[in-house]
């Protein structure tokens, strides 16, 4: 099971409204970015040692 899995299953259970997410470069992949925005959370994810520039626009650019 992949992060970007595994991301919408760890945020359901709160009922406050989470306003940032940290993580490690282990989160660092399209997919956990759109989710998190998707549900109008800020995502503070570090890029992998290995990361490129993903797509124009993007946060982490």
């Amino acid at each position: 099971m992949g992060n970007n899995e595994v991301l919408p299953t760890f945020l359901t259970p709160f009922r406050r409204k989470i306003q940032q997410v940290s993580a490690d470069g282990a989160y660092d992949a399209i997919a956990c970015h759109h989710v998190l925005t998707n549900k109008g959370i800020t995502p503070t994810i570090l890029p992998r040692s290995n990361a490129g520039y993903p797509e124009e626009g993007h946060p982490r650019n």
